[in-house]
């Protein structure tokens, strides 16, 4: 049996390879979306939108549009506040088991909390002030 280290980007060169050589296509097809072709996919038929202004102002669209508390200054505060705040749960379960408390961890989820917290205020305040 032969090993070989297989890379993540080669992993997925080597399944659209096979998956076009059994589908009988040449490796230059560009592949067509659900809506493109019309097909059926795995919440029902997917049709095309007759234009780009209908597909613009479905009820969600239309509802976020309506609703005064969402803005571009919402939106680059609810950004901020996710680029800052607790880092991944590993990244404390680490901390602790080298540690040796929970007191680290704890405080490391609670200072990123209140830190990304203040950083989002001072944005989306900052954001409507200036817009």
């Amino acid at each position: 049996m032969r090993s070989r280290i297989l890379l993540p980007g080669r992993l997925v060169q080597d399944a659209a390879l096979d998956l076009v050589a059994r589908e009988g296509q040449s490796a230059d097809a560009q592949p067509q979306g659900l809506a493109a072709a019309g097909g059926a996919g795995p919440l029902g038929e997917v049709e095309a939108p007759e234009d780009a202004a209908a597909a613009a102002q479905s009820p969600l669209t239309a509802a976020i549009r309506r609703e005064s508390t969402y803005s571009p200054a919402s939106a680059l505060a609810l950004m901020v506040f996710v680029m800052i705040y607790i880092p991944c749960i590993a990244t404390l379960a680490v901390a602790r088991k080298e540690l040796g408390s929970f007191k680290w961890p704890a405080f490391m989820a609670a200072y990123t909390l209140v830190v990304a917290y203040l950083f989002a205020v001072i944005v989306n305040q900052a954001g409507r002030w200036f817009a």
